[in-house]
């Protein structure tokens, strides 16, 4: 998934450790690519990109 170039927004997220693991490992095994799941940026924004979507209603 590339990056947007365009209004481009930096922002700061608190999240638990355990719950962000625990969502990248149901990524992992719901065969998201590794490059995606290993990364926390890539995976918030492959989450967002993926809800804007609606893949997950």
């Amino acid at each position: 998934m590339p990056r947007p170039s365009l209004d481009v927004v930096k922002v700061t997220v608190t999240i638990n450790k355990k719950d962000l693991f625990e969502a990248q490992l149901t990524a992992a095994k719901r065969k998201v690519k590794p490059e995606i799941v290993m990364n926390k940026s890539a995976f918030i924004r492959y989450l967002i990109e993926n809800y804007k979507s609606g893949v997950f209603k």
